[in-house]
């Protein structure tokens, strides 16, 4: 019997023993796991941050082709900044960026006009108004587009056309109110550079982590 007891609390013994040494090997693996994790989140960054790019085409406009790649080569000189600055943001501050490469995109060629669109929907109003109002609207939607693409000013070339006029009547508050006459139109016109410029040609910059 005393024999049976002695057995007994020797195997107690031995897994008390083994719990604690299991009990104080955790927290050490815990720690080695949050090690492994904050590495590969960071190697992760870094892989990110290296493969940071932003590229820009710069578009510009001349009076013939050597003027357009010299007008080209100036816009793009102060755009190098900003496409670096682009680059940057996207490295967190783990690498910086360089100008990687620059080159002629689009050599020059002769400039096509830019099309704009307008749209007239009004309740009491006139058919006049209606169409004057649309083919305003497609003019100076032709001139704002032509400038955001050449960046330079731009004059209309095709003046507002109307291309349709409908009426019909409607709610004013589509369930409830009164029925009230609606004139609807749609135009078109187009717009280009100044009549002095003939060319256009464009410069990408590249950015890249390096």
């Amino acid at each position: 019997m005393k024999s049976l007891l002695l057995f007994c609390l020797v195997i107690l013994s031995v897994h008390a023993t083994s719990a604690h040494a299991a009990n104080e090997s955790r927290p050490g693996q815990f720690d080695q796991q949050q090690d492994d994790e904050a590495r590969r989140k960071e190697l992760e960054r870094r892989e990110r941050a290296l493969r940071a790019e932003s590229t820009r085409e710069i578009t510009a406009v001349g009076v013939d082709d050597y003027d357009c790649l010299r007008q080209v080569n100036i816009a793009a000189d102060r755009e190098l900044e900003t496409a670096i600055r682009d680059c940057n943001s996207q490295t967190e501050g783990i690498v910086s960026c360089h100008i990687a490469s620059r080159y002629v995109s689009k050599s020059p060629n002769y400039i096509s006009p830019v099309s704009g669109s307008g749209h007239y929907d009004e309740r009491k109003t006139t058919e006049a108004t209606c169409r004057d109002s649309s083919a305003s609207e497609a003019e100076r939607d032709a001139v704002n587009d032509c400038s955001s693409k050449y960046h330079t000013l731009c004059e209309v070339t095709s003046r507002g056309q109307v291309t349709s006029h409908d009426t019909y009547t409607r709610r004013r508050f589509y369930i409830a109110g009164p029925k009230e006459e609606y004139h609807e139109c749609r135009a078109v016109a187009s717009a280009a550079p100044l009549s002095m410029y003939t060319r256009t040609c464009a410069v990408t910059v590249v950015a890249r982590a390096r």
